[in-house]
């Protein structure tokens, strides 16, 4: 690390600077080394900086907090917080557990959407209707593959990109 104070701050000024805190938003935000000396307004960031900081204007850019994920979709990530939980549903009595549970907790819900089931963990690799009518009852279980390909368990069978429709 680089927290050498001796070396002059980094003014950032001109920014919406996302905060992730109780004020949201910042205009400026000054660095040292490696360290943020501070995210705030910019006239108190010009007197932290000092007289012999290095000053970036960036132009009403917007300033996000590093993403750490060696591989993320963040629009799918929130979309799965929505969703049933599978990941270290081990055998089909979990996740006909997990799945049933959710179904009870949003009976409005038109369809039960599932994220992370493990292909290993069920016999055949693939969940079927016999192991899931129980749980989801008329509504259709859908496992969101990637943004282009959506499959639907319905009756039974496998749907690619189509309207769901009722168990039968």
């Amino acid at each position: 690390m680089d927290n050498d104070v001796t070396k002059p701050a980094h003014l950032y000024r001109n920014a919406r600077v996302f905060t992730s805190d109780r004020r949201t938003w910042a205009e400026s935000l000054v660095v040292v080394g490696d360290r943020f000396a501070h995210v705030g307004d910019e006239a108190t960031a010009t007197r932290v900086a000092g007289a012999d900081a290095q000053v970036h204007d960036l132009d009403g850019a917007t300033v996000l907090p590093g993403f750490v994920d060696g591989h993320a979709h963040v629009a799918g990530t929130g979309e799965a917080a929505a969703q049933v939980d599978l990941w270290g549903a081990d055998s089909v009595e979990e996740i006909q557990r997990r799945i049933g549970e959710w179904a009870r907790e949003n009976p409005d819900a038109p369809r039960v959407l599932a994220t992370g089931w493990k292909h290993g963990d069920i016999p055949g690799g693939a969940p079927d209707r016999g192991m899931l009518d129980r749980d989801v009852f008329a509504r259709p279980l859908e496992e969101l593959l990637d943004a282009r390909v959506l499959r639907t368990v319905v009756g039974g069978r496998v749907v690619h990109h189509a309207q769901p429709e009722a168990n039968r």
